[in-house]
């Protein structure tokens, strides 16, 4: 999240520019898909079973 938000603050590219609206950045556009990975990979942590995870003794 926090190299989605630097990209606001930097300048963009010189040979790409802004690529979509007129304020995303490649940089952004990257940072997408490994936010979402990110925050796909905390849910499954939370609806994990703790109970499946210990291993039998």
């Amino acid at each position: 999240i926090f190299r989605f938000v630097v990209e606001f603050v930097r300048v963009p590219d010189a040979q790409l520019g802004y690529l979509a609206w007129g304020w995303v950045t490649m940089g952004q556009i990257l940072s997408l898909p490994m936010i979402i990975a990110g925050l796909f990979l905390i849910w499954l942590a939370y609806k994990r079973d703790p109970s499946a995870s210990k291993a039998a003794v």
